[in-house]
């Protein structure tokens, strides 16, 4: 669950600049792209008034490197999926994955209300996106819930709400699962009884959705982290919505990082970038096939 991605944001920022809190929108499935990017454009101050925007500053957005990708699955896109037939193809092609793509980095690239406060990008290895949002800096934090431990013992009034739809047309909201720091459960090509270790698996699983996760819903997420009941019904449509993108957890032919690396330089050439990588990509995903299939077989 602390690998899911969604979104916090400052309330006192919002009071302070009259914004009204999401949670309504999205209860409303209205909680859009758009929405987001107009609030987050209200706020920006050079606090440290040395005349550039830096880590020291207030901005309406904090992202790190891994958001893009975020915010393509928020879309309800994958870079690939597994069809009807049970084999990986690539989903990326479509012109709504572009667009996502290409509106999220247009946005990232205004300097003024948008920082990259992955470790190390700025320099400045102190004020990263998650240190930036307990000072007060950002109205809004994109990340993976595993950001939550670094604001127990602060005293900062915040909300948690899910990725914004890319448009109210959208059937959902869509909580991407990140491919850094997901956990799952891998069997030996040649396990002696697959049935045995599987229904093991299988129960395991199942013992702890009876234990563990109201656990995490009544000890560490009420008891810890979240600070208005708003916030728990907001991670629970995030919970009921995890979505999976298998492209993004293999990286076939390195596209995952191609479009990662966009985001990151600020580059919005994304058809030239899929021309460049789609054939290692597809080839990729062929032995993949072949290798699950030879295994089944």
């Amino acid at each position: 669950t602390h690998a899911m991605y969604g979104l916090m944001f400052n309330k006192e920022l919002f009071d302070q600049n009259k914004l009204e809190y999401p949670y309504q929108l999205v209860k409303e499935g209205k909680w859009t792209f758009d929405e987001m990017k107009t609030m987050a454009l209200t706020v920006s101050d050079d606090l440290d008034a040395n005349d550039k925007m830096d880590a020291y500053d207030l901005y309406g957005f904090g992202w790190i490197n891994s958001t893009c990708i975020a915010f393509l699955n928020a879309s309800g896109e994958r870079i690939a999926e597994v069809n009807a037939s049970g084999e990986i193809e690539l989903s990326i092609t479509s012109e709504r994955a572009a667009n996502a793509i290409i509106s999220y980095i247009e946005f990232t690239n205004d300097k003024a209300h948008a920082f990259n406060g992955q470790k190390g990008t700025s320099g400045l290895t102190d004020k990263t996106a998650i240190g930036m949002f307990a000072d007060g800096q950002l109205l809004f934090r994109a990340g993976e819930h595993l950001c939550f431990p670094h604001l127990r013992d602060t005293e900062l009034n915040y909300g948690i709400i899910p990725l914004p739809k890319y448009d109210e047309a959208q059937d959902s909201y869509y909580t991407p699962v990140g491919s850094w720091d997901a956990a799952f459960v891998c069997l030996p090509r040649y396990t002696e009884n697959e049935e045995r270790t599987s229904t093991i698996i299988e129960r395991t699983a199942y013992i702890s959705s009876q234990i563990v996760t109201p656990a995490y819903y009544e000890r560490t997420l009420e008891g810890k982290y979240i600070r208005d009941e708003d916030s728990y019904d907001m991670i629970t449509i995030e919970i009921k919505n995890r979505m999976y993108d298998i492209g993004y957890f293999y990286d076939f032919g390195g596209l995952q990082t191609s479009i990662t690396n966009l985001s990151t330089n600020g580059r919005t050439q994304f058809a030239s970038m899929l021309r460049g990588v789609q054939s290692a990509a597809e080839l990729a995903i062929k032995d993949t096939n072949e290798s699950f299939a030879s295994h089944t077989n």
